[in-house]
């Protein structure tokens, strides 16, 4: 075989080759960019963690209304979000990691917010308006207070830390 015949065939070994790790790895990457596009693009752990489970990644969700949820997206990685598409499995974080404290009933949701290991957001209380999709936060303790008075909800909603939910979102011991 000639030198340029073997150059022809080395050639042709590795664009074979680059095709078809193109191939596998283009699903892929599809995948991934939706799940960041999904999340605004902050969340490249999250797309690793999902491909690549480890221990203490056992995620989960519930319903908290017909159009939000809480989602564990791993141990120190809570989130509210609001489904925008059903079908398709969409949403939007509503309040982001790492939410540890929650309550909730047909028009109000209610938790705490603290900064996660991987973001460093603020700390404070947020309350989710379900029927206008208006939320208010993060707040101190003491305006988190004021605003439930305000909305009239002061005492209604129970708020527990979210490991005391199962991952049906019925209270332990309940």
């Amino acid at each position: 075989m000639s030198q340029q015949e073997e150059l022809y065939v080395k050639k042709n070994r590795r664009t074979k080759w680059l095709c078809m790790a193109a191939f596998f790895a283009l699903p892929i990457t599809c995948i991934g960019a939706v799940r960041l596009w999904e999340e605004g693009g902050k969340s490249l752990d999250r797309w690793i963690d999902s491909w690549f489970p480890g221990p203490g990644r056992a995620d989960y969700s519930f319903n908290l209304t017909e159009d939000y949820e809480f989602v564990r997206f791993a141990s120190h990685s809570r989130a509210i979000c609001r489904e925008t598409d059903r079908d398709l499995g969409l949403g939007t974080v509503i309040v982001g990691d790492d939410v540890t404290q929650l309550g909730w009933n047909d028009q109000y949701i209610v938790c705490f917010q603290e900064p996660s290991e991987q973001y460093n957001r603020s700390t404070g209380w947020w309350i989710v308006d379900t029927q206008s999709h208006s939320r208010n936060g993060p707040m101190n303790l003491e305006d988190y207070e004021a605003m439930l008075g305000q909305l009239g909800i002061n005492g209604t909603i129970q708020v527990h830390p979210v490991e005391s939910y199962g991952r049906d979102g019925v209270l332990e011991g309940q």
